[in-house]
């Protein structure tokens, strides 16, 4: 059977950009507390010579035209679906099309040729494919290389990259097989903390990063059957309670590949302001979102 991996994590990228990008009308609060980190990031940055945006997408959740706005050269845009970024700037002026330009890239790197036979055997759920996670769980294999882009930046942004990393292989994993799906939440782990470290070797020195990223989930899935967070939460809003947050914690309810204050600080940035909200991403889906205001000392 011939398989194409890539092809098939690009076209879930590009429905799940899709999907959202229909329901972005909802989303005002979100893009409010955003507005507030990035514009604080903006203030802080030592020149505004240029900026970094991860996984870009629709560019529906933040002013495409306010960022570049504040850049004297270019607004790097990456995704690994640049069709939608494309799209989003399709509409804007001459001087903002000018200012930004679009990279098509794989932030983690795992769709690379020399893993494509060991993403085959995933998506054949093949017999070797624990043996595959566990290799892709030890130290030796490397994740999120920090020399992607050959400069760094003054500002950068990452906004609910982090969780969507590894939701991309989701596909490509036998889902009734536990002790894989409890594999792949380890390596989402591992994929989180390695892009921190990415930010913080593609940020200059004296930099400012926006860097935000969903805990938990409350509501209906795609199928329409209530989150395991229903069980505990009747609201949405009651996440932003330190308690429930702690009850969250003790059921192992977080979401696999968030992003935590220790991953900020154990990659050598400095938390200059921090935020909390609840994003209604899509019908009756809410996130509790955490966001950062990072500096690299």
């Amino acid at each position: 059977m011939n398989i194409n991996v890539f092809d098939i994590v690009n076209r879930f990228q590009t429905e799940l950009n899709k999907d959202i990008k229909n329901h972005s009308t909802n989303w005002s609060n979100h893009i409010s507390e955003l507005r507030k980190l990035i514009d604080l990031a903006l203030t802080s940055m030592p020149s505004s010579r240029q900026g970094l945006i991860f996984g870009a997408g629709n560019c529906n959740d933040f002013s495409l035209s306010h960022l570049a706005s504040h850049f004297e050269y270019k607004l790097t845009l990456l995704d690994l679906d640049a069709r939608s970024i494309k799209r989003a700037i399709e509409n804007e002026d001459i001087e903002i099309k000018r200012k930004t330009s679009v990279i098509q890239k794989d932030i983690t790197g795992l769709f690379a040729a020399k893993h494509s036979k060991d993403l085959i055997s995933l998506a054949q759920h093949s017999l070797e494919s624990e043996k595959i996670l566990n290799k892709w769980l030890t130290s030796d294999f490397k994740i999120c290389s920090p020399y992607i882009i050959n400069k760094k930046f003054p500002f950068v942004m990452s906004s609910t990259v982090a969780t969507q990393l590894v939701a991309s292989l989701g596909p490509l994993i036998n889902a009734s097989n536990l002790s894989l799906v409890g594999k792949l939440k380890s390596f989402a782990e591992k994929v989180s903390d390695s892009h921190v470290k990415q930010i913080a070797y593609l940020l200059e020195t004296g930099g400012a990063a926006v860097i935000t990223s969903e805990q938990y989930e409350w509501g209906h899935d795609e199928h329409g059957n209530y989150l395991p967070t229903s069980m505990y939460v009747s609201d949405p809003t009651e996440m932003l309670q330190s308690t429930v947050q702690n009850l969250l914690e003790q059921k192992n309810l977080s979401l696999p590949g968030r992003i935590e204050r220790e991953h900020l600080t154990n990659a050598g940035l400095q938390i200059l302001h921090s935020s909390e909200w609840i994003w209604n991403l899509v019908g009756n889906r809410h996130y509790l979102v955490k966001g950062w205001v990072v500096t690299k000392p």
